[in-house]
């Protein structure tokens, strides 16, 4: 099974639970965050039987069963000014500051990338990480500001809120 990023954390352990329950001696090898090659490659030697994406790639003729949709967050270091007011963040609001990016290949920084050019925006990149966590790790050190599927945000995380 190929996730990718944040919808692991989420849709998938009820997922599995729910396919455990009708198939107790189900076994699962996990895929996280491929890239859209390694997923390809993956496919095409026989190794997937399901995949959870954001959206079905281009040519595939996959069964398709729609687990929800995903909403997004802004997460910004403690302390960081624009968390003062408690007022909620507009994406301009973030367009000053420096961004913590996600590996291009990523369907989440393809994500960022049209959030950003959809209004017209373009920050200046201070990271490029492939993980989530690192993302938000480098943010809490105060390099920049990220977005990230608000499956994915920590319990511990509390200066977030979503971008509009």
């Amino acid at each position: 099974m190929a996730v990718h990023i944040g919808l692991g954390a989420r849709q998938l352990p009820q997922t599995l639970r729910q396919l455990r329950q009708r198939h107790p001696k189900l076994q699962v090898s996990l895929h996280e965050e491929p890239d859209p090659t390694d997923m390809e490659r993956l496919a095409r030697q026989g190794s997937l039987n399901a995949v959870l994406v954001h959206r079905i790639p281009a040519g595939r003729s996959f069964d398709v069963h729609v687990l929800g949709e995903e909403s997004y967050i802004a997460v910004l270091p403690e302390g960081h000014p624009l968390l003062a007011s408690g007022a909620t963040l507009r994406l301009e609001d973030l367009a000053e500051q420096g961004w913590v990016r996600f590996r291009s290949a990523s369907l989440l920084d393809q994500y960022i990338a049209r959030l950003l050019d959809g209004a017209a925006l373009h920050p200046h990149t201070v990271a490029r990480a492939s993980q989530v966590s690192t993302a938000v790790r480098l943010v809490a050190q105060g390099l920049g500001v990220t977005v990230i599927p608000s499956s994915a945000r920590s319990r511990r995380l509390r200066n977030t809120g979503p971008p509009s």
